[in-house]
């Protein structure tokens, strides 16, 4: 599995978290939001994403089979938050998320 996260400074995360997973509940293989979480499973058990609607910050976590996959849920849930935020002007930027070394 390979993984990153957004962390998306705004104080409309929960909004943003609903509609997004709202809007991919017509696509996804599931998707369910119960704030302040969400989780949205891709078709063909692709990848996950994991919503958190913080006070100042919505957080995107992503885990897909592969960096191609990744990679796509990427850019569908990235753009579609830059849409849906299109007056706030955010910007979707994710950061590899590494396993932590076996102790």
């Amino acid at each position: 599995m390979t993984r990153s996260e957004a962390r998306i400074p705004t104080a409309r995360g929960e909004r943003y978290a609903k509609q997004l997973c709202g809007h991919a509940a017509r696509m996804a293989a599931h998707a369910e939001w119960n704030p302040p979480e969400g989780v949205i499973e891709f078709p063909d058990a692709i990848g996950t994403c994991r919503l958190t609607a913080e006070p100042e910050c919505l957080l995107l976590m992503l885990e897909a089979t592969d960096a191609a996959n990744l990679a796509r849920m990427q850019e569908i849930l990235g753009g579609d938050i830059e849409r849906f935020a299109g007056r706030e002007g955010l910007e979707v930027k994710w950061a590899p998320v590494r396993d932590r070394p076996a102790r």
